[in-house]
């Protein structure tokens, strides 16, 4: 009711129940129409989003384990047009925990600290650029 009488805003209301939306409108406003979003445990859901968002959950995994550095993980997303990463955190960690070695964990705490740039965070998601 809130909504529909206008005391909360459309965004607010969404945001809600989908935490990431604010994400979406901050990259709808200042990312290039050309931007490739690779979404990390959002839930496939990509109706929010007005610049391309791919959901290939396998491929930083894949590159992390055959990459062997920051440097080859960014050039191969790079390669594959990837321009920024939206990630939900906690299930990001989790996911990091479960699935890589003490020597995996610091190439993409490389990856991280080196080949991308925040440039938005809020409740636990954040949109990273590619440098």
């Amino acid at each position: 009711m809130d909504y529909i009488s206008g005391q909360v805003t459309r965004a607010d209301y969404i945001s809600r129940f989908r935490p990431e939306y604010r994400l979406h409108v901050y990259a709808a406003r200042n990312l290039p129409l050309e931007a490739k979003i690779l979404g990390q445990f959002l839930g496939d859901r990509r109706y929010y989003s007005q610049r391309e968002i791919v959901f290939e959950d396998y491929l930083l995994k894949d590159l992390v384990k055959k990459g062997r550095s920051a440097e080859a993980i960014g050039n191969q997303l790079a390669q594959r047009g990837i321009t920024h990463l939206l990630i939900r955190h906690d299930l990001f960690e989790k996911w990091v925990g479960d699935n890589f070695s003490p020597a995996e964990i610091n190439v993409l705490k490389d990856f991280f600290g080196s080949r991308i740039v925040l440039l938005q965070a809020t409740a636990g998601y954040a949109l990273y650029a590619l440098r």
